[in-house]
């Protein structure tokens, strides 16, 4: 059961993960922090190149599929970090639970796969938790109103296209893993992706204005940026660690729970009380709605 007690180590650190952005975010550019973490990622990643060099596996459609993996990095990264910033954690994080919606969606247009009986349940449980998310008994006018209003607010704008973005990654990661295997897709994406976002960030703002904001971005919030990257691991090592006990399914289950404990997290840490237990109850119906859909 050791993969059981790594996927929750997994989750729980996931939502650790969205908490320590909040925290450090506040005054911080979102793109150049998200650069900045990226950066780091690749600089703790370095070592296991020489480590796990047996393990590794590059060919012309491992670097096809990653190249296109750093394009939703470069797209996504910003976007989240901007969401979390202007808009509660525990409204805007809990999105994310809506990828594998939308990569079962694409899955049906592109592959013709369709979803089992549970599949239809856990996508029901899914909307119905989208619902929960917005819902305030004494404020909206129709019933209608919570879907309405992840696409009046800013931060919930932003984190459902990161989420969608998140659905075409998903099945880029996949593609990774067919052509090569889970430590390649770990220890070798961010070697691809941060020249992508270099180039990005010097080609929309410019050779002074890219050092100059590197620079500041690292020189005030160094230690939010080292903080999230270690956190970003313990993310990341739990998981592939589980990897190889059990079904990929079964990790991904657990670390959806990420959404509820970031939620109870954000109530104590950030005081966001406001329909506290309404977004707990959209929250939880969101998670167990990905379980079902991946059994």
């Amino acid at each position: 059961m050791l993969w059981l007690i790594l996927g929750l180590i997994s989750g729980f650190s996931f939502a650790l993960y969205h908490i320590a952005n909040k925290k450090y975010i506040k005054s911080a550019n979102p793109t150049y922090f998200a650069y900045w973490v990226l950066f780091f990622t690749a600089i703790f990643a370095f070592p296991f190149i020489f480590i796990l060099w047996e393990h590794l596996v590059l060919n012309k459609m491992t670097i096809f599929f990653m190249v296109l993996l750093g394009v939703v990095i470069v797209i996504t990264r910003p976007m989240y970090l901007h969401a979390l910033k202007i808009s509660n954690v525990s409204k805007t994080a809990p999105l994310l639970t809506l990828t594998p919606l939308l990569t079962l969606i694409l899955a049906m247009i592109t592959l013709r796969e369709f979803p089992s009986s549970l599949g239809i349940v856990g996508v029901i449980l899914l909307v119905a938790g989208t619902y929960f998310l917005n819902y305030s008994p004494k404020q909206h006018k129709h019933i209608l109103e919570p879907f309405t209003l992840i696409f009046k607010h800013k931060g919930s704008q932003l984190m459902f296209i990161v989420a969608v973005v998140y659905g075409f990654g998903s099945v880029i990661d996949k593609n990774i893993v067919l052509n090569s295997n889970h430590i390649t897709r770990l220890v070798l994406y961010s070697f691809i992706a941060l020249p992508m976002f270099t180039a990005y960030l010097m080609f929309k703002d410019g050779c002074s204005k890219y050092v100059k904001e590197t620079k500041f971005t690292f020189k005030e919030h160094w230690k939010g940026i080292i903080l999230t990257t270690l956190i970003f691991y313990c993310v990341i090592i739990p998981q592939v660690w589980a990897y190889t006990m059990t079904y990929t399914a079964y990790v991904i289950s657990l670390k959806r729970t990420a959404a509820i404990f970031t939620v109870i997290i954000a109530y104590f840490a950030f005081k966001e009380k406001k329909n506290f237990w309404y977004i707990l109850f959209g929250t939880m119906l969101m998670v167990l709605g990905v379980v079902l859909m991946i059994l």
